[in-house]
């Protein structure tokens, strides 16, 4: 059997200090993905790279099931046929 891979997420953090942002409040943005070795050395695929020349490594969290907020309803039957009211 096949072990799973470790995987990693790696962001860039910029300092939130543009006009846009709150200030302190810091913009974390995914630039790649990190895999564990068995040496537990780690290899960083990088789909961009940070301005700011840092990088932040974390382990992979499970991503959470989107629910719906609200029920999904169909359209009246009129509307469906297109008739306007």
């Amino acid at each position: 059997m096949k072990e799973s891979i470790p995987l990693k997420d790696v962001f860039s953090i910029n300092d939130g200090l543009n006009a846009s942002e709150q200030e302190g409040k810091n913009r974390w943005t995914k630039v790649g993905v990190g895999f564990v070795n068995r040496d537990s050395s780690i290899n960083v695929i990088l789909d961009a790279i940070p301005i700011n020349g840092r990088l932040h490594i974390r382990d992979r969290q499970a991503k959470k099931e989107s629910v719906p907020t609200r029920p999904v309803t169909s359209r009246p039957a009129a509307y469906a046929e297109g008739v306007a009211r």
